[in-house]
């Protein structure tokens, strides 16, 4: 019993995962910076060669709240927190915005696509 379940944890962490409702979490990349939706809701955005964001994520069937924490990319009080429409296809994710009062991070998301970066 505990092999098969150690089984079905190794091939879950193996491939890219959903944090809430479907969402496939991961690395996506979009003129030149790596946006990671990663495990426990953990989000980091970096350059080629540093994280510039560290925050939050989570989502349901159809939006994704993303809130900034900290890095010189983090928009400020009362900022933060962001809601977007999201829908994925192929290798990408694009992001609608329904909710957001920056506008950095709105002409980064707002109706781009983002790939998923290979392996």
């Amino acid at each position: 019993m505990y092999a098969r379940i150690a089984s079905l944890l190794i091939l879950a962490s193996a491939a890219p995962f959903a944090h809430a409702a479907g969402f496939p979490g991961g690395a996506y990349t979009s003129h030149g910076y790596t946006l990671t939706f990663g495990e426990h809701g953990k989000l980091t955005l970096m350059n080629e060669k540093d994280d510039v964001l560290n925050g939050t994520w989570s989502a349901t069937n159809n939006t994704i709240t993303i809130t900034d924490v900290s890095g010189s990319y983090a928009c400020a009080a009362p900022n933060q927190t962001a809601v977007y429409g999201w829908k994925a296809s192929g290798d990408g994710v694009t992001f609608t915005k329904q909710k957001e009062g920056c506008n950095e991070r709105a002409q980064a998301l707002d109706g781009e696509t983002w790939k998923r970066k290979a392996a």
